[in-house]
């Protein structure tokens, strides 16, 4: 009987996470290719994890999409805010965004999937106004 609920139970959170990773809609590889075009390869190795995050906190907070430009718009600000540096510490700012630690809330500021989670909340809340001097740069 326990050996019962507990595969019912495991089974319950398998499809939970299921669900949870398919719920909102993502670029393609293809239109995440067109997006990191022309960036420098310490920027284009961020696309993935940034269309993931972004995607799924643009799709929470209001049902939207993220866009082609929107995500090369994210990988110019990577580059003018930290050059891709992983590392980056600008005062009290930290990471590929250079965000403010306490917007982290608990949350590792050091891990890339913590910067784009953060960043992605950040953006689905406030647009570009976090990086309002960066987000129109353009291609460095």
């Amino acid at each position: 009987m326990r050996l019962a609920l507990i595969i019912l139970c495991l089974f319950g959170i398998l499809v939970c996470c299921a669900a949870e990773a398919k719920a909102y809609p993502q670029l393609s590889k293809k239109q995440e290719k067109i997006a990191k075009r022309g960036l420098p390869h310490a920027v284009q190795k961020y696309a993935h994890v940034v269309n993931r995050y972004w995607s799924k906190y643009l799709w929470k907070d209001g049902h939207r999409r993220l866009s082609v430009r929107a995500l090369r718009n994210a990988l110019c600000v990577i580059w003018w805010e930290s050059n891709g540096r992983r590392y980056c510490k600008t005062g009290v700012h930290c990471g590929i965004f250079q965000i403010r630690r306490d917007h982290f809330r608990g949350r590792n500021p050091w891990r890339i999937v913590s910067q784009a989670a953060t960043s992605g909340m950040l953006y689905a809340r406030l647009g570009w106004r976090p990086w309002a001097q960066t987000a129109y740069r353009g291609v460095p």
